[in-house]
């Protein structure tokens, strides 16, 4: 079984074989970028939560995504949730 990404209007989801899922909101991100020599991918930086379920606007955390269909659609949609919810 392979990872499947998974996203919608509020969040991204990685869902890995007997890893579990890990969600960010698209609020959390912070960049996006790709990555990645022989296949490409993205790479996201985030706030992780507290433990209060607030954002930790002091720490940052990567999760980087496999390859995916599309991925310059994927990459286009999370740089407009980056400068929806964090405008310059």
């Amino acid at each position: 079984m392979l990872s499947r990404v998974e996203a919608d209007e509020r969040a991204l989801r990685l869902r890995r074989p007997l890893q579990g899922v890990r969600q960010v909101e698209l609020r959390q991100l912070i960049n996006v970028h790709t990555g990645g020599r022989l296949l490409p991918n993205l790479v996201l930086f985030y706030h992780p939560r507290t433990s209060q379920d607030l954002l930790d606007l002091d720490a940052v955390e990567s999760l980087t995504l496999p390859a995916v269909e599309d991925q310059a659609m994927l990459l286009e949609t999370l740089q407009a949730a980056i400068r929806h919810y964090q405008p310059s």
